[in-house]
């Protein structure tokens, strides 16, 4: 435990606890440096997050659609409301993980400047 924390003292009760500091210090951070000014973080080298969030989306409904497709040829009349819900979870959980192999691989989109 750092010694900034305070410890409990006394009963368990809310009321009558006691908060005595183990070490006496400032919570002040001291001047603020002007040295280094705070910079905008550079763009991520990938594509955008949303155009990954529509390559996830776009690749599972793929998915999804070629499963039932494939279970229609394999013969099966209808499938249940939990054969469907599966068949869709299945589907979103490949397309993410597509997603995230993809992802990384994918050209950089090149944006202008922002003046």
């Amino acid at each position: 435990m750092p010694r900034a924390w305070p410890i409990l003292l006394g009963s368990a009760n809310p009321v009558r606890v006691r908060l005595r500091r183990v070490g006496r210090r400032s919570w002040c951070t001291g001047a603020v440096s002007t040295e280094h000014p705070a910079r905008r973080p550079d763009a991520p080298a990938g594509p955008p997050r949303w155009l990954l969030v529509l390559l996830a989306a776009g690749l599972s409904l793929l998915l999804a659609a070629s499963a039932l497709l494939a279970l229609d040829a394999a013969g099966v009349e209808s499938v249940s409301q939990v054969g469907f819900f599966a068949v869709v979870v299945a589907a979103a959980l490949a397309g993410g993980g597509l997603t995230r192999l993809l992802g990384p691989r994918l050209p950089p989109v090149r944006r202008p400047p922002r003046s």
